[in-house]
């Protein structure tokens, strides 16, 4: 694991990639008003 490399711990790399996985899931679970008024909505 390249996390664990930089940190010399894995366990911190193991965190902080389980973290940022979540935190990207979490971002991209949403749809913003954009995308609806782009992709759901027709004219």
């Amino acid at each position: 694991m390249i996390l664990a490399s930089l940190s010399g711990d894995p366990e911190i790399g193991a965190y902080y990639a389980t973290a940022k996985e979540e935190e990207f899931l979490s971002w991209h679970n949403q749809v913003s008003d954009w995308e609806i008024r782009t992709y759901l909505t027709s004219i």
